[in-house]
């Protein structure tokens, strides 16, 4: 290692990046959970146990089909298609991240650790602050999703909005 760095610069490095492939797994979850919320509010319980052990992709395409044969408007139809599409993009770099082989080396040009994927098929650059990132996009994601949801509901069953009793 370069003498102005550490084995504990190097230990510091690989802990945020623990840390942050954490908080990425950790916020696409609460995306994969709105599937479920999805699978639910549109379909009856045997849905819900049948698509439970399908994979993400395979739930998506069952909640488009359900979105479309339930009972909203247009406008919800396209906002929930719109985000499980990203929601699916999403799934595409999580698994780049959670499953590629990551590397913490010396970037002999500023004497700096540095970390990144090493996946030479892969385009993009991932490295410690896109997955800060991704972790970010996931959570506004699974917030989007539910937000969605809500107003599907409140659409449907217009009795059932919280009253402020006075």
């Amino acid at each position: 290692m370069n003498k102005d760095l550490s084995a504990q610069d190097f230990e510091l490095l690989k802990g945020e990046l623990v840390i942050a492939l954490g908080e990425a797994v950790w916020a696409f979850s609460l995306v994969e959970k709105q599937s479920y919320f999805y699978i639910k509010a549109f379909s009856e319980l045997p849905m819900l146990q049948i698509l439970a052990g399908q994979s993400f992709g395979a739930r998506v395409k069952a909640i488009g089909y359900l979105v479309q044969a339930g009972s909203c408007e247009d406008y919800h139809r396209n906002k929930i298609k719109k985000l499980f599409e990203d929601a699916l993009k999403l799934a595409k770099r999580r698994n780049v991240l959670v499953h590629s082989p990551w590397s913490i080396w010396i970037d002999p040009r500023s004497t700096e650790l540095r970390d990144h994927v090493q996946d030479a098929k892969q385009l993009e650059n991932v490295n410690l602050e896109s997955v800060r990132s991704f972790a970010t996009e996931a959570r506004e994601l699974a917030e989007l999703l539910a937000l969605a949801l809500a107003e599907v509901r409140k659409w449907n069953y217009p009795e059932n909005e919280p009253k402020v009793l006075r």
